[in-house]
């Protein structure tokens, strides 16, 4: 959710919401305009903006809309870019 930090939309409210939780699920669009990686990484900004370490807990990533024409290039960027982030 873009700008939560900053208070738009559910803003706070949602971000308190996620501070008891234990573990994250980001749910990325397959066939969106932008890449699941960059949708990625501006969950992940959100969350830190709003509070230092909270998008270094543990998380599931879903992927969403698997059945669309660029689907399985875009999983495979996606998993790549995990593994090599997870290996730093």
């Amino acid at each position: 959710i873009e700008g939560a930090s900053e208070n738009r939309g559910l803003g706070h409210e949602f971000l308190a919401h996620i501070e008891r939780t234990l573990v994250l699920c980001y749910v990325l669009d397959l066939s969106g305009a932008d890449h699941p990686i960059q949708q990625l990484d501006a969950l992940r900004r959100e969350l830190e903006l709003y509070q230092s370490g909270l998008s270094q807990r543990a998380c599931v990533i879903v992927a969403n809309k698997g059945d669309t024409e660029d689907a399985p290039s875009r999983l495979r960027e996606l998993r790549e870019e995990v593994v090599i982030r997870d290996a730093r």
